[in-house]
């Protein structure tokens, strides 16, 4: 399967998602030798098929709440860790961080817990893709808590802000990827988009574009100060 996608798309694709949630979804039994083995079976021929696209192992679930309804299943950092230190040949780790959904996983956390757990991943020297999104509804929001106060769009464009301001602070990151574009479209995270239903922009999409542009500020002023 992995060698029919990579053959027919492999010339358009510059990052491809080889493995997602192998660690926490263990439909198969498998063992942890297995699940290594896997991982480093699909690296190959990502590797091999497109040697010039970026190959990422995706952690979901990163908090590991999983692991106490399974043990047959591997802890996140444990996992990650052990795919670090066992030369398999990737290019960064992606990790979900999806929130405000009463499911497994998806809770809202406070910043101090978000900071910590990418400081954790980032202590593995391997860069990191983030793909992240939180609802613009409050009805998604009072089993699975929300920031500061119940969601709407400006507390959705507010809070990614604060999280791109942290999560870009830390070395490893690369890349951060909102994860739905609009509402009208089935998503993880109801109210997730970037769009609503009717297909008009949200402030979290504005936001987004003030974040790129001060990037582009600031990587323009150090070449500028480099030259």
């Amino acid at each position: 399967y992995l060698t029919s996608i990579a053959t027919r798309y492999g010339k358009y694709i510059r990052s491809w998602t080889i493995l997602s949630g192998i660690h926490a979804n263990n439909y198969f039994d498998l063992n942890f030798e297995q699940i290594l083995d896997i991982t480093k079976l699909c690296s190959i021929r990502a590797k091999q098929l497109c040697p010039r696209a970026t190959a990422v192992i995706e952690i979901v679930c990163p908090w590991g709440e999983y692991y106490a309804r399974n043990p047959r299943t591997i802890q996140p950092f444990l996992y990650a860790d052990m795919v670090a230190q066992s030369g398999i040949n990737f290019d960064g780790f992606g990790i979900r961080l999806l929130q405000g959904m009463a499911k497994e996983g998806m809770y809202t956390r406070d910043f101090f817990q978000i900071s910590y757990l990418l400081d954790r991943f980032s202590i593995l020297g391997v860069p990191l893709h983030i793909t992240t999104a939180v609802p613009s509804h409050p009805d998604s929001s009072y089993q699975a808590g929300y920031w500061e106060e119940p969601w709407t769009t400006d507390v959705q464009a507010n809070w990614l802000e604060r999280f791109c301001d942290i999560a870009l602070s830390k070395a490893p990151v690369e890349s951060i990827t909102w994860d739905s574009l609009s509402d009208s479209i089935s998503s993880i995270v109801p109210y997730g988009g970037l769009f609503n239903k009717e297909g008009k922009s949200k402030p979290v999409f504005a936001r987004i574009r003030t974040i790129q542009a001060r990037l582009n500020d600031a990587r323009n002023k150090a070449r500028s100060k480099l030259e």
